[in-house]
Order: structure tokens, then C-alpha cells, then sequence
């Protein structure tokens, strides 16, 4: 998480958005205008060459992680550990809502084809950022292995 004082309002751009506080311009692109898809939003950012190994839209197997997202989504051991209710991390639900980081976790497994240290990724940086607020976190690392 980026904490930027007020004195910054209106003064940033890029893909964290502009600050301030007109959610209808967050996504500006470089030139100024506004981006009519995330998709352009983004590639409208992207700086030097196109990778092969990089897409900016899904063509071919995004469309195979939306069932594989889900089973992770749901997973107690697995990326739904970070939304359960009693769970670990329960105690930072109500400070940090824990579906979007839920969603990004699915999908990081996903597009790695499941490698265990994405999930320990995901797990972390939700933990670290309830911990600088001063949120308890309970043991988490035993029940999904990291």
C-alpha cells in the first residue's frame, strides 16, 4: 500500500490512479484521455516492447482459470483461507475487505499453474499490510504450508 499526503491531491497520474477524488478519472491514460477499458488502461501504460510471453487481453487459456480461480476462491486451504470467518486473518476483514486480495490470490495460482509460493505470496502481503495497522494476525503459514 502507497500513502501519499493530501498536499499530492490532484497532482499524481499513473496506473494507481490520479488522486483526486473523482473516481470517473482513475483511469486517465498518459496522453490524459480516459482509457474506455481497463484492457486500453493498461496498455496504454505499458513501456518498451511487447514480450511474447506477456498479453494484454485473455486469448486461449484465461478463459481456463475462471473454474480453477473458483476452487481457490474457495479453498480454506488455499486462498479462501484469507476470507474465512475465525480464520487467521479475521481480525482484518472489517479494516482491509479480503475478497479482492481472495480474487488476486486465485488468480496469481491460476496463471502459475498452481506453484505453492504464489499462495505464500498472496498470504504474506495480506498479512503484512493488516500488521501495519496494527491488526493481529493469527498463525497462518502451518495451514497452507509456507
Amino acid at each position: 500500500m502507497v500513502r501519499v499526503p493530501r498536499l499530492y491531491s490532484g497532482k499524481l497520474f499513473g496506473l494507481c490512479g490520479n488522486y483526486d477524488a473523482d473516481v470517473e478519472q482513475e483511469f486517465s491514460t498518459p496522453s490524459g484521455a480516459l482509457a474506455p477499458t481497463p484492457v486500453e488502461f493498461g496498455r496504454s501504460w505499458r513501456l518498451g516492447e511487447v514480450n511474447a510471453n506477456c498479453w494484454d487481453d485473455c486469448h486461449g487459456p484465461c478463459s481456463a482459470c475462471e473454474a480453477r480461480d473458483q476452487a481457490w476462491e474457495r479453498g480454506n486451504a488455499s486462498c479462501g483461507l484469507l476470507a474465512q470467518a475465525g480464520g487467521p486473518f479475521h481480525e482484518c476483514h472489517s479494516t482491509f475487505e479480503p475478497q479482492h486480495f481472495v480474487r488476486g490470490c486465485a488468480h496469481d495460482l491460476c496463471r502459475s499453474q498452481g506453484l505453492h509460493r504464489f499462495l505464500c505470496q498472496a498470504m504474506k502481503a495480506y498479512a503484512e499490510l493488516c500488521q501495519r495497522e496494527g491488526l493481529r494476525i493469527h498463525e497462518w503459514r502451518s495451514l497452507v504450508k509456507c
